[in-house]
């Protein structure tokens, strides 16, 4: 059985193949992280020099080791107090003459390549007596746990440092028995360092995003409780004082013309109450197994007549228009059929132009618009209003996965959370198409998205322009 709701949604976050700018978003937010890291290695380096160097001069005096190697494994060491003081300096720095997130990352990139070198050095110094490789394997257990760099660069790094190791062994080792061993250890040491680099990498990034959609649900969760109670609260006010007129109008007995614009009234408070619930459920409601919500609109997609959708939309908004002023217009070519699910398609309708009302300014117009072309039916909405606030261009401009709703007000005063929107771009996703945004003709905003034309059996695959930064 098909997992559903948040659990569901979580689950094909963690699945799904994350991009390249998922991976880099990553990094970039562990940039802190990594820094601390190179000035811990850094400053523990430096505080071991005192014994590096002991250590060195009396394997020296006890001549332990041959001398050149000894004087080989000092210049090693000597290196990483040089480079632990260049990080130190630099992380010192920069608090004084802040620098980019680019030379931070280049900084970082070259100490962690560093250290694998130092370890790879290390190991290929052996190679003239002891033949241990032991310091490569450390360093490589360490940058699997600490490192956060692009695996190309680290296994690259590790598998020349490995081979390096590899053709000392064969050009100084003297004992047959430690060469073979080095032959078949060296690449599994180097092969389990590759693997648990890319597989622990991979699940880092997953737990990351995961992390990030549980923040973007947390903030949509407050932005939503915050503002959905005015939205509600409003259109039943309207009730309630229509209601209390006409309790005064029949306790005075009589019944004056305000009376019989009432009912109209509440019906566009009734609706308006309706449709914020709608969405509500529509965007908090589970998955059903067509991807749509269970218990709202969903299903597959079917032939639709575009003159009966605008036409239901427009009788919906009439009276919500009409109190406002605003001119609903409607300019549609011969009836044409698209490829659409019904209820969805009728939401996105109604919040589209709900929109354009509530942008208008009073006394302006709402437009809605078709283009049929050869695959496709293209649909505009427009006002004459001054545009969207940018809270509306965030919803819009999100990505799908982000649950963003952001307030927002109208012309009029007219209070929103942002859910409608938040609607039209899940219902459009499921349906395969896209909201923009763009100037209206003589001014104002127009939203555009584009469906299937129905055309006896032939439907465009696709009509879901490019996401932002993919091909």
């Amino acid at each position: 059985m098909a997992r559903t709701g948040r659990a569901g949604y979580a689950a094909r976050v963690r699945s799904a193949p994350y991009t390249r700018a998922d991976a880099d978003a990553f990094r970039e937010a562990n940039l802190p992280l990594r820094r601390t890291i190179l000035g811990v290695v850094a400053g523990v380096n430096l505080a071991l020099a005192p014994i590096y160097f002991w250590a060195d001069l009396r394997i020296l005096a006890l001549e332990a080791r041959p001398a050149g190697v000894v004087y080989a494994v000092m210049a090693v060491h000597g290196w990483i107090v040089l480079t632990s003081l260049a990080a130190l300096a630099y992380l010192l720095a920069h608090r004084r003459w802040p620098v980019t997130a680019a030379i931070h990352r280049g900084v970082v990139l070259a100490s962690v390549v560093n250290f694998v070198w130092v370890g790879a050095a290390l190991a290929v110094i052996n190679q003239r007596d002891t033949g241990s490789y032991v310091i490569f394997a450390m360093a490589g257990a360490i940058i699997v746990v600490l490192a956060y760099e692009r695996p190309r660069h680290l296994v690259w790094t590790y598998l020349l440092g490995g081979a390096a190791i590899l053709a000392a062994s064969e050009a100084w080792g003297t004992d047959p028995a430690h060469q073979v061993s080095v032959r078949l250890n060296l690449p599994l040491t180097v092969g389990l360092v590759t693997v648990g680099y890319l597989t622990y990498d991979r699940f880092r990034i997953r737990a990351f995003l995961k992390s990030r959609e549980l923040l973007h649900w947390s903030a949509f969760k407050d932005t939503l409780f915050q503002a959905l109670g005015h939205d509600l609260k409003d259109p039943l006010v309207d009730v309630r004082r229509a209601v209390r007129l006409l309790e005064a109008e029949r306790d005075a007995g009589r019944l004056g013309p305000d009376v019989a614009a009432l009912p109209d009234q509440l019906e566009v408070a009734n609706d308006r109450a309706f449709q914020v619930i709608d969405n509500l459920m529509a965007v908090g409601a589970p998955e059903g197994p067509a991807g749509a919500p269970a218990g709202a609109p969903g299903g597959a997609l079917e032939p639709v007549s575009l003159h009966d959708e605008v036409r239901e939309a427009r009788q919906r908004l009439r009276l919500r228009a009409a109190a406002k002023d605003v001119r609903l217009e409607v300019d549609l070519p011969g009836d044409v059929l698209m490829m659409a699910q019904p209820a969805m398609l009728q939401s996105v309708l109604q919040n589209l132009l709900g929109n354009a009302v509530k942008f208008a300014p009073p006394g302006g117009r709402a437009r809605l618009s078709a283009e049929v072309e050869a695959h496709r039916v293209v649909l505009h909405v427009d006002d004459d209003g001054d545009g969207p606030p940018e809270g509306v261009r965030a919803i819009v401009e999100a990505d799908a996965r982000t649950p963003v709703a952001t307030p927002s007000h109208g012309t009029a005063g007219e209070a929103g959370t942002g859910l409608g929107l938040l609607v039209v771009r899940t219902f459009l996703d499921r349906m395969d198409s896209r909201l923009t945004l763009g100037p209206a003709a003589g001014g104002g905003t127009r939203a555009t998205f584009a469906l299937p034309r129905y055309r006896a059996g032939r439907v465009a695959k696709s009509l879901r322009p490019p996401a932002p930064g993919r091909a």
